[in-house]
């Protein structure tokens, strides 16, 4: 079975038919409340497209000429295409590759979007461990579509271990990711994200899960808050919300 459960913000490699909303909040100032809406349609045997819908309201500090408060809204809309290279059934390994195209669509007065137009390409690996573990790899890029803009370089990496609540029960997935990226940029240092989280299957036909998870910052010094995560996911093509519980 190459369709591993899904971590936090490493992208798993299979391809889906699912909707995922993911909720998450900074826990430490400056305070912000962010979230997105992914739709995956699957497109033949290895094909899949996707949509991304940003959203989330940050509190802004009070200066003379803004009052302060919380604004928020859309952030940068995102269509992406994922294919499956390779699938290995005899021991576990897909091999995927993931482009997306991110629209300035948010407002970057906000810090909800970047103002530019981005394209991340990225490299998806799925691998099963052992008698039930498994690691998710991701590795990529974002490009700005412009002269002057600066690419990012990003990894992540997911390791997990399923427990099931008996033969056709609902699953526990401890899962954690450690966070990667770097601005391809001369004298630049790559920052650095723990992200310890636990997924759990909520119908007993395992295609509606929710999963909790805190992203914590490490590197000395970081200028990132402490955050909190949730998100729902609705694998849409194995029964309705309110079937198979």
């Amino acid at each position: 079975n190459l369709n591993l459960p899904r971590a936090m913000f490493t992208e798993k490699a299979f391809v889906e038919d699912e909707a995922v909303l993911t909720v998450g909040a900074a826990v430490q100032a400056p305070y912000a409340v962010t979230g997105r809406l992914v739709f995956e349609k699957r497109l033949g045997r290895r094909g899949q497209v996707e949509v991304v819908v940003p959203f989330g309201a940050v509190e802004r500090p009070r200066t003379r000429t803004d009052a302060g408060g919380w604004g928020g809204g859309l952030g940068d809309l995102a269509l992406g295409y994922k294919h499956v290279l390779a699938g290995f059934p005899s021991s576990g390994t897909i091999v995927s590759v993931l482009g997306e195209v991110v629209l300035p669509t948010g407002r970057k007065d906000l810090a909800m979007g970047g103002g530019r137009f981005l394209f991340e390409p990225a490299l998806l690996l799925g691998q099963p461990l052992g008698p039930a573990g498994f690691v998710h790899f991701q590795g990529g890029a974002e490009v700005p579509l412009v002269e002057d803009g600066t690419p990012e370089v990003f990894w992540r990496l997911a390791y997990g271990y399923p427990f099931s609540q008996g033969p056709f029960g609902r699953s526990w997935t401890p899962m954690v990711e450690m966070l990667g990226w770097i601005e391809a940029a001369r004298g630049e240092t790559a920052r650095w994200d723990l992200a310890p989280q636990l997924q759990v299957t909520l119908s007993t036909r395992q295609h509606i899960a929710l999963c909790l998870a805190t992203r914590i910052p490490l590197e000395p010094g970081n200028d990132r808050a402490i955050g909190v995560w949730a998100y729902l996911l609705w694998e849409w093509f194995d029964g309705g919300f309110l079937e198979g519980w």
